[in-house]
């Protein structure tokens, strides 16, 4: 099956509870799919765009992986992805690309482990991730297996992961990417698949957005480079984001903050458009990005657990917009 034909086969649902589409509306819909991460919120924001006259938007959490592809195939407006595309992958994309900051969140460590209060150090977290810890005896709780949960699918989420376990200990071997070779565990589709795989398995443990955390998981306390044991929240990640660095308008650098009170595990979130070629969808993309970085959206992400860009990516993301053109 084609890419193209995969995409709409995707959107066939969403299309088909509409009993009408006039041409200039069908013309006009804006498509994107990407990063599972923050799907809950592009969900609510763009039902919030809609019902306020606002351009229509379907959007579908299918992972970075699936992003990546879909912005080269041209089968969607945008793309959704929790790393930055390099400078080199860029230039795949025949209609340019402009990569702009969204939003930010943590990536949590869950856990379901009764009567446990889970601490870690940087390198108990990559000794856990890599198998070599087995037993959650071996860190000061209950004795039992541990069953390290990951995602299955090509993930921005694992990307922006394992660079943060690269940077916390020479013992971690599988590099960063959207997929690893995982030496033990389950895995699960998107966030939400290991939200759900977390919560139904007694003595597993495993990453995803601190978004997807609610009373049934448990989170871990973090060791940042301060030697502080941090627990995923609104404020920690933004401590994290204080000092980060977009480098030549495409990567973000800060895989292990040295703040004190950051939490070490944190990542931007980015929209992929094109540079040009959107026609008469040109207003309508602008008009979404626009709203995305409003501030009724970052009031809304702090309610669901996503942390708004500081002053200075701000700026950035919304000057970005200005380089998309027809």
């Amino acid at each position: 099956m084609s890419l193209k034909f995969f995409g709409l086969a995707l959107l066939i649902p969403l299309f088909s509870t509409v009993s009408f589409i006039s041409p200039t509306e069908a013309r006009q819909r804006l498509i994107g799919a990407g990063a599972s991460l923050p799907a809950m919120l592009y969900s609510r924001l763009f039902s919030d765009l809609r019902d306020s006259g606002g351009p229509k938007i379907n959007y579908q959490a299918v992972g970075s992986g699936f992003a990546f592809k879909a912005i080269i195939d041209e089968s969607v407006d945008f793309a959704a992805s929790d790393y930055p595309i390099s400078l080199i992958s860029s230039n795949q994309i025949k209609r340019g690309l402009v990569q702009i900051p969204i939003v930010a969140g943590n990536i949590a460590i869950g856990y379901n482990k009764p009567n446990c209060n889970l601490s870690l150090t940087q390198e108990q977290l990559v000794q856990i991730a890599m198998g070599i810890i087995r037993d959650w005896r071996e860190i000061n709780c209950p004795q039992g297996s541990i069953t390290w949960v990951h995602r299955s699918d090509a993930s921005g989420s694992t990307k922006a992961f394992t660079r943060s376990m690269h940077s916390f200990s020479k013992t971690w071997t599988l590099g960063s990417a959207k997929t690893i070779q995982w030496p033990s565990g389950i895995g699960a589709k998107g966030t939400s698949g290991v939200a759900g795989r977390i919560k139904k398995t007694l003595g597993s443990i495993g990453y995803l957005s601190s978004a997807y955390i609610n009373e049934s998981i448990q989170t871990a306390a973090i060791e940042n480079l301060s030697g502080e044991f941090i627990q995923p929240t609104i404020e920690s990640g933004s401590i994290a984001l204080q000092n980060l660095d977009i480098e030549n308008k495409l990567a973000q650098v800060n895989p292990n903050p040295k703040e004190k009170g950051a939490y070490p595990i944190s990542t931007l979130t980015w929209i992929w458009v094109y540079k040009s070629g959107y026609g008469e969808k040109l207003n309508n993309i602008k008009t979404a990005l626009n709203f995305l970085l409003s501030k009724e959206a970052n009031k809304k992400a702090l309610t669901l657990g996503f942390i708004p860009l500081n002053k200075h990516l701000q700026d950035y993301a919304i000057t970005s917009i200005k380089d998309i053109g027809i």
